[in-house]
C-alpha cells in the first residue's frame, strides 16, 4: 500500500501499520487504507495533543484513552 504519507517519518509508519491491518483482514470493511492512515496521522499529531492537554486541560490518562478509542472506532 503506497500513500502520500510515505517517507514522512512516523507518518510512513502509520501507512505501514494500516497496511498491516488491511493485510490481516482487521481493517474495517470498506475503509480506504490511505484515508485510514491519514486519520491516524491527524489523530496523533503533536498539535492535537497540545490542543487537548494544554489548551483544553485534559490530563494524560484522558488523552491516552481518546486516541485509542477514536482509532479503534475508525480502523476496526
Amino acid at each position: 500500500m503506497a500513500g502520500h504519507l510515505d517517507g514522512l517519518g512516523s507518518a510512513g509508519d502509520l501507512v505501514t501499520f494500516v497496511g498491516h491491518l488491511a493485510d490481516c483482514g482487521a481493517l474495517r470493511t470498506g475503509t480506504d487504507p490511505v484515508r485510514a492512515a491519514d486519520a491516524c496521522w491527524a489523530l496523533t499529531t503533536t498539535a492535537v495533543f497540545s490542543k487537548l492537554t494544554i489548551e483544553a486541560g485534559w490530563d494524560g490518562a484522558a488523552y491516552q484513552r481518546w486516541p485509542a478509542d477514536m482509532l479503534t472506532a475508525t480502523l476496526l
